[in-house]
């Protein structure tokens, strides 16, 4: 599957293999520093959590869009996480459950040619350990079913692609099992084996990349290295989360953006009085990236600071180009619901 046009089905499934960023020289290291997503944020170990976080996801058009005769337009976009505490249907750990659902209905604009709407669909699920285990997966799961802009000498077509890929862990090693069902991939169908896994100081499966920042206590030079598995090009990559240099903290005004700064704890509606509180919510703005020598854009995340509302650290809102420089997706939270 091309480089390139394999770029939407990245941000799609929100796997950061394909972004590259130059080395945050500058930025001071870092580490995980407590499980800001639970109540008690001194429990580095599997903590009782049960919440539903929803998005709504958007896609804003660029002006070089009409130039290269393709418009997306999402006509509807969510995306769903699900933390649980669980044990392991299989080795039995205590641990965590994270499951995704991402619900896009897009259509393309070729030329004056609108197409009909296709239905993206990505889910994954993934068992993983505490912090003091660094987040260390048990096995991941991810299905998808995605569409995907390629361009060639004539302009754009539009392609479909289905394929699942399971990730299972043992002591230091990875068991990667990639099954295209439907669609051309570059890499084939089969199972990889990534071994030394312990060797760098951080490794995180592609699956739980956004929960690293739930557990960092960001300052405005804050950076993590660490390493995942891209199983779509069969490539161990290192990977950077900094703090955004241009724009390290900001407050999300949600009446500005018209989203409703709703939450539920134990069924009932959390009240926040305060006005101020009610508009405005501040956060650390970070990038995810390839950490190498290569420019390009990163995926840029705005997380709560660790002190707003006692451990419900969170994903507020998300952004990632399209590839081409066809536009913007973004993904903002429209409501959480938690059981203590």
């Amino acid at each position: 599957m091309n480089r390139l046009f394999k770029g939407i089905i990245v941000l799609l499934a929100l796997t950061f293999s394909l972004t590259a960023l130059s080395s945050c020289a500058q930025a001071a290291p870092t580490t995980l520093n407590a499980s800001y997503f639970l109540q008690n944020t001194g429990n580095f170990g599997v903590g009782n959590v049960s919440e539903t976080v929803n998005y709504q996801v958007t896609f804003t058009q660029s002006a070089d869009s009409v130039d290269q005769g393709l418009l997306i337009t999402v006509k509807s976009g969510t995306y769903t996480t699900v933390l649980t505490n669980t044990t392991h249907p299989e080795t039995q750990a205590e641990c965590y459950k994270l499951e995704t659902t991402l619900n896009m209905e897009v259509e393309y604009t070729l030329g004056e040619t609108v197409l009909p709407v296709k239905s993206d669909t990505i889910t994954t699920t993934t068992y993983f350990l505490g912090l003091k285990d660094n987040f260390k997966v048990i096995t991941s799961e991810r299905h998808a079913e995605t569409s995907a802009p390629q361009k060639n000498s004539n302009g754009f077509v539009i392609n479909d692609y289905e394929y699942t890929i399971k990730t299972t862990y043992t002591a230091n090693s990875a068991s990667v099992a990639f099954t295209p069902i439907a669609g051309n991939f570059n890499q084939p169908e089969g199972t990889k084996t990534y071994n030394k896994l312990d060797k760098p100081a951080y490794y995180f499966d592609n699956e739980v990349m956004l929960f690293i920042g739930r557990a960092i206590n960001f300052t405005d030079t804050s950076s993590l290295a660490f390493e995942s598995i891209d199983a779509l090009s069969g490539t161990l990559r290192k990977m950077r989360i900094s703090s955004n240099t241009a724009t390290p903290s900001e407050t999300i005004k949600f009446k500005s953006e018209a989203i409703p700064h709703a939450y539920m704890v134990n069924g009932s509606a959390m009240e926040i009085t305060d006005e101020e509180t009610q508009q405005n919510l501040p956060c650390r703005v970070v990038n995810f990236a390839i950490d190498g020598t290569f420019t390009g854009t990163p995926i840029t995340c705005w997380y709560t600071n660790t002190s707003v509302e006692k451990g419900y650290a969170r994903l507020i809102k998300m952004q990632t180009s399209a590839p081409y420089g066809l536009g913007t997706f973004t993904y903002i939270v429209k409501d959480a619901t938690y059981l203590d």
